[in-house]
Protein backbone atom coordinates (compact mmCIF):
# COMPACT_ATOMS: atom_id res chain seq x y z
CA UNK A 1 0.00 0.00 0.00
CA UNK A 2 1.53 3.33 -1.09
CA UNK A 3 -0.04 5.18 1.84
CA UNK A 4 1.55 2.76 4.32
CA UNK A 5 4.99 3.13 2.71
CA UNK A 6 4.64 6.90 2.94
CA UNK A 7 3.95 6.61 6.66
CA UNK A 8 6.90 4.28 7.16
CA UNK A 9 9.13 6.68 5.20
CA UNK A 10 7.94 9.58 7.34
CA UNK A 11 8.69 7.61 10.49
CA UNK A 12 12.21 6.77 9.32
CA UNK A 13 12.76 10.35 8.19
CA UNK A 14 11.82 11.73 11.60
CA UNK A 15 13.97 9.20 13.40
CA UNK A 16 17.18 10.11 11.57
CA UNK A 17 16.67 13.86 11.96
CA UNK A 18 18.65 15.87 14.49
CA UNK A 19 15.59 16.03 16.75
CA UNK A 20 16.01 12.34 17.56
CA UNK A 21 19.57 12.97 18.71
CA UNK A 22 18.35 15.83 20.90
CA UNK A 23 15.67 13.62 22.40
CA UNK A 24 18.21 10.86 23.02
CA UNK A 25 20.63 13.16 24.84
CA UNK A 26 17.80 14.83 26.77
CA UNK A 27 16.50 11.47 27.94
CA UNK A 28 19.96 10.29 28.96
CA UNK A 29 20.70 13.47 30.91
CA UNK A 30 17.22 13.50 32.44
CA UNK A 31 17.59 9.89 33.57
CA UNK A 32 20.95 10.61 35.17
CA UNK A 33 19.56 13.75 36.79
CA UNK A 34 16.76 11.77 38.36
CA UNK A 35 19.26 9.23 39.59
CA UNK A 36 21.48 11.90 41.16
CA UNK A 37 18.47 13.28 43.04
CA UNK A 38 16.81 9.99 43.93
CA UNK A 39 19.69 7.65 44.77
CA UNK A 40 20.41 9.12 48.23
CA UNK A 41 16.76 8.45 49.18
CA UNK A 42 17.12 4.85 48.01
CA UNK A 43 20.35 4.46 49.99
CA UNK A 44 18.71 5.72 53.18
CA UNK A 45 15.65 3.52 52.58
CA UNK A 46 17.79 0.44 51.99
CA UNK A 47 19.83 1.06 55.12
CA UNK A 48 16.66 1.55 57.14
CA UNK A 49 15.35 -1.79 55.87
CA UNK A 50 18.64 -3.54 56.66
CA UNK A 51 18.91 -2.12 60.19
CA UNK A 52 18.45 -4.74 62.94
CA UNK A 53 16.09 -2.40 64.84
CA UNK A 54 13.69 0.20 63.42
CA UNK A 55 15.63 3.38 62.72
CA UNK A 56 14.42 6.83 61.62
CA UNK A 57 15.46 8.14 58.23
CA UNK A 58 17.09 11.21 59.78
CA UNK A 59 19.22 9.00 62.07
CA UNK A 60 20.34 6.87 59.11
CA UNK A 61 21.13 10.00 57.11
CA UNK A 62 23.15 11.57 59.95
CA UNK A 63 25.08 8.35 60.56
CA UNK A 64 25.86 7.89 56.86
CA UNK A 65 27.04 11.49 56.44
CA UNK A 66 29.16 11.43 59.60
CA UNK A 67 30.84 8.09 58.84
CA UNK A 68 31.10 8.13 55.04
CA UNK A 69 30.39 11.67 53.93
CA UNK A 70 28.28 12.54 50.91
CA UNK A 71 29.88 9.70 48.93
CA UNK A 72 28.17 7.23 51.25
CA UNK A 73 24.80 8.30 49.88
CA UNK A 74 25.91 7.37 46.37
CA UNK A 75 27.27 3.89 47.05
CA UNK A 76 26.09 1.55 44.33
CA UNK A 77 25.07 4.32 41.94
CA UNK A 78 27.19 3.05 39.03
CA UNK A 79 25.00 0.04 38.16
CA UNK A 80 21.74 2.01 37.91
CA UNK A 81 23.54 4.77 36.01
CA UNK A 82 24.42 2.31 33.25
CA UNK A 83 20.79 1.30 32.95
CA UNK A 84 18.71 4.43 33.50
CA UNK A 85 20.49 6.58 30.91
CA UNK A 86 19.83 4.35 27.90
CA UNK A 87 16.32 3.44 29.06
CA UNK A 88 15.22 7.05 29.42
CA UNK A 89 16.99 8.02 26.19
CA UNK A 90 15.07 5.37 24.24
CA UNK A 91 11.85 6.39 25.97
CA UNK A 92 12.32 10.05 24.94
CA UNK A 93 13.22 9.16 21.34
CA UNK A 94 10.24 6.83 21.01
CA UNK A 95 7.83 9.31 22.56
CA UNK A 96 9.00 12.23 20.42
CA UNK A 97 9.07 10.17 17.21
CA UNK A 98 5.55 8.87 17.79
CA UNK A 99 4.27 12.36 18.61
CA UNK A 100 5.77 13.72 15.39
CA UNK A 101 4.34 10.86 13.35
CA UNK A 102 0.88 11.36 14.86
CA UNK A 103 1.09 15.11 14.24
CA UNK A 104 1.97 14.56 10.58
CA UNK A 105 -0.88 12.07 10.15
CA UNK A 106 -3.32 14.48 11.83
CA UNK A 107 -1.95 17.49 9.94
CA UNK A 108 -1.22 19.52 13.08
CA UNK A 109 1.80 20.70 15.00
CA UNK A 110 2.90 18.15 17.62
CA UNK A 111 2.29 20.77 20.34
CA UNK A 112 -1.35 20.95 19.18
CA UNK A 113 -2.07 17.21 19.48
CA UNK A 114 -5.20 16.50 21.51
CA UNK A 115 -4.71 14.90 24.91
CA UNK A 116 -6.25 11.63 23.75
CA UNK A 117 -3.50 11.30 21.12
CA UNK A 118 -0.72 12.23 23.53
CA UNK A 119 -1.90 9.61 26.02
CA UNK A 120 -1.93 6.98 23.29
Amino acid sequence: NAEYMGTLSECLFFFVMGDAAKSFVSGWVGGLGGLVVGHPFDTVKTRMQAAPVPTAATAVLRKTLSQEGIRGLYKGVIAPAWGIGPVMALYFVTNDSCRRLLAVRRGVDDAALPLRDVLL
